[in-house]
């Protein structure tokens, strides 16, 4: 992930100066960075953070940091887990991230208020693209709108920093919510695709408009990048990097055991008891042992 994330953000840190013809340069109302703009600089923009199903979020971010990036993170929700149950990594790294929903709502409004009154394009840009998400369904454009007021949150956060460039895990509403905020502030954006639910309703959760706005796009299999490609015009296909999740080979050793007669099978499954994770194929397997004589 850090060297696809590193040959990526070359081209995007490179890009965030000069900006593409397409999207035009960076617009007089929002005020010019510092130059030069500082290299492998990037904001991570997660659902919730840190969460005790994601654990790779925080072994990802941290080993970027390890690798010479300034990382900082912004999540939408609150930890999921209590202080008093965190490891020291995750409680360090709750202390240093933005949460873009813990300011509640007389600071959402504030935000909006200010960036109408002081960056008027900012604001008239994301509210015409959170409307458009809409495509005059009376709910979706209800939920685009909460969407606004968080990207709107997330920008002017981001501007403050300095940050030019947002990295997305996952495709619902959080990239909903960090693609909303690019439009708007006119900042580069790029994504880790992991499926496989966005596949299944592309339109509800805005695929294509997300994968063709991004800078690059990782994805955590052949088979993801190859739902991407069947979705997108092949002038997108390049900007699309596998790049799997994997372990820490020295923490997780693999080693050979020789099975001893007589031992019951042990067999241990790492994931949620959700219907996404497969389980129900887990227990058929189980079955299919039993049915020919294993114990486990």
């Amino acid at each position: 992930m850090a060297s696809s994330i590193n040959n990526s953000m070359r081209h995007a840190s490179l890009e965030t100066a000069r900006y593409p013809s397409s999207q035009a340069a960076f617009v007089a109302d929002v005020p010019p960075l510092p130059d030069p703009v500082p290299k492998r600089q990037l904001v991570y923009l997660l659902s919730i953070y840190p969460a005790v199903s994601h654990t790779f979020f925080l072994n990802e971010v941290r080993e970027l940091r390890r690798q010479g990036f300034t990382v900082e993170v912004a999540s939408i929700n609150q930890p999921d887990i209590q202080p008093s149950s965190m490891h020291e990594a995750e409680a360090e790294e709750m202390a240093g991230t933005f949460y873009v929903k813990s300011s509640g709502a007389a600071w959402a409004l504030w935000i909006a208020t200010k960036t109408l009154l002081r960056r008027p394009a900012v604001f008239i840009r994301g509210l015409r693209a959170a409307l458009r998400l809409g495509r005059g369904n009376l709910f979706a454009i209800v939920y685009g709108l909460f969407y606004f007021a968080e990207a709107l949150i997330l920008g002017d956060w981001m501007h403050s920093r300095g940050q030019r460039h947002l990295h997305i895990h996952f495709c619902g509403p959080v990239a909903t919510v960090g693609m909303l905020a690019s439009i708007a502030w006119r900042l580069p954006y790029s994504l880790t695709v992991h499926g496989p639910d966005e596949f299944y309703d592309v339109d509800k959760f805005y695929l294509r408009q997300k994968v063709e706005n991004a800078k690059f796009v990782v994805c955590i299999s052949d088979f993801c990048r190859s739902q991407l490609m069947r979705l997108v015009n092949p002038i997108h296909w390049d900007k699309m990097h596998v790049v799997r999740q994997g372990i820490d080979l020295n923490v997780f050793r693999s080693r050979r055991r020789e099975p001893e007669p007589g031992k019951v099978l042990e067999v241990v499954c790492v994931g949620r008891l959700v219907s996404s994770k497969g389980q129900i194929i887990l227990l058929r397997a189980c079955n299919l042992l039993l049915a020919r004589g294993y114990s486990f």
